[in-house]
Formats: C-alpha cells, structure tokens, sequence
C-alpha cells in the first residue's frame, strides 16, 4: 500500500508492507548523506552526514502509532508485529544496515527486501486480510494539483 494519508495530519505514509514477519511503515528518504550512529547503545542519535536526524526517528515512530491505532481499532492486538522503518535510498552508510534504534529499523532498499519478506508469526489469510484493512482503513493521498 503506497502513498497514505495520515488521518488529521499533513503527513503521509509512503508505504505499507505485511508480510508474514509483520506489518512495516516505511519512511523513504532519497539522501545523498552518509548515515550513521552516534551516542551510546540504547541512546543512539541517527546522523546524516553528520547532522543529528532523530526528529526523523520520532516520525516514524509516530507513523508506526498511527497504523497500531488503526489496526487496534479494527479488534488486532498485534501491535507489536508493527515495525517503523526509515529506508535510505542513494545513501552511504557508516553502519552496516539494517540496524535498529529505539524501535525504528534503519536501512536500505537492499536490506529491506530480506526483512520484509521474511518468516514470521502471520499466517497468509492473516497477511491478506491486513493488507485489505489498512487499504480500506487509510486512504491515498490526495495531491492537489495548482
């Protein structure tokens, strides 16, 4: 699912992945930035060519809150299957992706297609009826043209 909007807010959601190892809210970020970590483990800050860039871990975060939300709104209590992820596109890396702070995966196109379709706990009428729920539950954007 690509392109959502966020009820209430200006923001979108560029992409939604279920898949049998969860449900992914994937932040792109087309970055011509090296990116990497610094601070201490469980206190990381997300550099971007050196500039702290944790306000983009906070909203993906609060993306990843919306879909829980809507999902646990629709009686699914598997909010913890619900992973943010910040996927860097053109970037150079000065960690090995994927590598996880807090609670939002960091990584590239590459790294994101073995996440995403990985094993996992969903069973396949589970992963179709999710897919279909987020889809009807969070509707495209609309992109006003001027």
């Amino acid at each position: 699912v690509h392109d959502r909007a966020v009820p209430g807010s200006r923001s979108n959601i560029d992409h939604l992945v279920v898949g049998r190892s969860g449900v992914f809210v994937i932040d792109t970020k087309a970055y011509r930035a090296d990116i990497g970590l610094s601070g201490r483990w469980g206190e990381e800050t997300l550099r971007c060519s050196g500039r702290d860039r944790s306000d983009l871990l906070r909203a993906a975060e609060s993306q990843a809150r919306t879909v829980r939300a809507v999902l646990a709104d629709a009686g699914w209590y598997g909010g913890d299957l619900v992973v943010p992820v910040l996927c860097f596109v053109g970037s150079g890396w000065l960690v090995r992706p994927p590598v996880t702070v807090r609670e939002v995966l960091i990584c590239s196109p590459e790294t994101l297609g073995r996440v995403v379709s990985g094993r996992g706990p969903l069973p396949r009428h589970e992963v179709a009826a999710l897919a279909r729920l987020l889809d009807e539950a969070l509707p495209p954007r609309l992109i006003s043209r001027r």
